[in-house]
């Protein structure tokens, strides 16, 4: 037994410093490499606070509600999740050509998962706990510490010596290997060790929000306290760079300061256990409180690097000591049904208050800055709106001819075996990443397109087009290698009978066929639209869906029944990406003839 439990500590310390490693390589280094692609000081507050609201209000709790509710969407498989598409993002950064807004975007995906997926690494570590298994969480969370140590101390002379794009493969590489050994974290202890174990609460039913508030009064004392010191600590982490350079240092300097902090944490973390047995988890909170109250004046004051160097010294009574405590805090006042909302709970209204703390210092900065949300700007509409209907009917068009065709493959599909229409469902979900991310993409350079457009640089027009095209079908071809090759694994994590499994994953290697050429059909109808082209884009859009795919699937059906269904998206998909490109390539030669 004691073997086991060495190989499950080692294990999770693998876990955790991965984390941090890829934390350290790509987050906590935002501000230089964004500074590189022309950010100001606002722009980088603004895409810390997007990440940070967004992870915050919207993805954890609702992810956590999951997580505790679900038997399938665990914390560890929401984990990988995270990891591969932090990995994703990291890859686009890193592709030549990528744009500052495309950086933007992919920085504000890197944020949501960093904070997204602290709170389900805590909690697949309390889950072993509370089961009687007494995984040493400080430990690993310290060893953890100690990699983003040497990850930000190496981050510094990198940047100085390579620039950022080498930070971007790194970081891909670390969140690839956290999403491996985060498949492989799959322990079930052979029989309660109560004697090793921490103290946990009564099994309970799964409450809501409010609910759980109503229930454990101290614990929303501990969120206020909590969420209040890490407002403060939000703005210095985002702008660790601009402090450091205030007193004259550079990106070096700022990764010594970030490696002190971090590599006084693990003997934080590796003493609190003992720490924990000799007095309380209160004592042990306010120690931390006021480590981060110290932390904050001393950096604020720091005449020199010297000081900033001896400041970072403070993390030991701050981070290295406030985590575990909050953790194990949750894990002991809070019943095991609800534990995972309690640990997203605690990180989510922290950082979101934070990032409200964050959003009035830019505030502050507001007549500084190019960004814009003031109502009467919006006089012009009434002059423009005409246009801008018209232009966006074919995508509305399209939207509406979706549900329409969905509804008749659901309609054709129910002749057969229920598992089968169970299978579709599924596999309708797992379309919906490679789908949303070539519309996210889409919509993402449609300004682009068409200001370049409007002024005449189609030089640079067609440049952000086949930068788009290129992430959308890079992204869609990874999802055909993952799905081809795990599709019965991906089923799997939805439902456990095998003849849905069976059915699903064939029908997800047919369909995920389409996604590359869906791909290229998106940003096609973008630029159309981008260019004022209404009846190409409309054409492409009704091509795409209500047209070609209803006959088909009467076709299809008759001639391969039930898998014929699932191969009518990727020749509908094939047809209409024909059609975009031929119309593009008479745009192209129009303006060739023009000119």
């Amino acid at each position: 037994m004691k073997n086991q439990l060495k190989k499950i500590n080692l294990h999770y310390a693998a876990l955790q410093s991965l984390y941090w490693l890829g934390y350290a390589t790509i987050w906590a280094s935002r501000s230089v490499a964004l500074a590189e692609k022309g950010c100001s000081n606002t722009l980088v507050g603004i895409i810390s606070a997007v990440s940070l609201t967004s992870a915050a209000l919207v993805f954890q709790p609702f992810m956590s509600a999951i997580a505790d509710r679900s038997k399938s969407f665990t914390s560890r498989r929401f984990a990988m999740m995270l990891s591969v598409l932090a990995a994703i993002a990291a890859l686009v950064n890193w592709l030549p050509g990528c744009t500052l807004l495309c950086s933007v975007i992919m920085y504000v995906v890197i944020g949501i998962c960093m904070i997204g997926l602290a709170p389900f690494l805590n909690s697949m570590a309390m889950a072993l706990v509370n089961k009687g298994v007494p995984v040493n969480y400080s430990f690993g969370r310290g060893i953890g510490s100690a990699f983003y140590a040497v990850g930000a101390f190496s981050m510094g002379f990198l940047l100085e010596r390579f620039g950022t794009s080498l930070i971007y493969l790194l970081a891909m590489l670390a969140f690839l290997a956290l999403a491996a050994v985060t498949l492989l974290f799959r322990y079930v202890p052979p029989q309660p060790m109560a004697d090793a174990a921490v103290p946990a609460a009564k099994e309970g039913e799964v409450l809501g929000n409010l609910a759980l508030f109503s229930r454990y009064p101290m614990f929303i004392m501990l969120v206020l306290g909590y969420t209040l010191l890490m407002s403060t600590h939000s703005v210095t982490c985002t702008y660790t760079y601009q402090i450091v350079a205030r007193v004259g240092g550079t990106a070096s300097d700022m990764g010594v300061a970030l490696a002190i902090g971090a590599f006084v944490e693990l003997p934080a973390m590796i003493l609190f256990n003992y720490l924990r047995k000799r007095t309380s988890l209160r004592f042990l909170l306010r120690l931390c409180a006021f480590g981060f109250l110290l932390r904050n004046v001393l950096l604020l004051f720091a005449p020199n690097m010297t000081v900033i160097y001896i400041t970072m010294t403070l993390q030991f009574l701050e981070c290295g000591l406030s985590i575990p405590s909050t953790v194990y805090y949750v894990s002991e006042k809070i019943d095991s049904a609800n534990q995972v909302k309690g640990q997203s709970l605690l990180h989510a209204i922290s950082n979101g208050i934070g990032t409200l703390f964050l959003l009035t210092c830019i505030f502050c900065k507001r007549r500084s800055s190019m960004v814009s949300l003031r109502p009467r700007s919006l006089r012009y509409t009434p002059k423009h709106v005409g246009g801008i209907l018209k232009i966006g009917f074919p995508s509305c068009a399209q939207y509406l001819l979706t549900v329409v065709a969905v509804g008749a493959l659901m309609k054709f599909m129910s002749a057969y075996d229920t598992d089968a229409v169970a299978a579709l469902g599924i596999v309708k979900k797992l379309d919906m990443l490679p789908l949303y991310f070539s519309i996210g993409v889409s919509n993402g350079i449609l300004p682009l397109l068409a200001y370049n457009y409007a002024s005449g640089n189609n030089d640079r027009r067609h440049r952000v087009f086949k930068l788009g095209c290129g992430v959308s079908v890079a992204f869609s071809l990874l999802c055909v290698l993952l799905y081809e090759l795990l599709a019965p694994t991906l089923i799997g994590w939805f439902i456990d009978t095998p003849a849905t499994i069976a059915y699903g994953a064939a029908f997800l290697r047919i369909m995920v066929l389409a996604m590359p050429m869906m791909a290229v059909c998106y940003p096609m109808i973008t630029q159309f639209q981008a260019m004022g082209r209404v009846k190409e884009s409309l054409i492409c859009s009704v091509l795409r869906k209500g047209v070609l795919d209803i006959p088909l699937l009467f076709l299809l059906d008759g001639l391969i029944p039930m898998y014929g269904c699932t191969m009518v998206q990727p020749v509908v998909d094939c047809i209409s990406m024909l059609m975009a490109l031929w119309f593009y390539g008479r745009i192209m030669r129009e303006n060739k003839v023009i000119h």
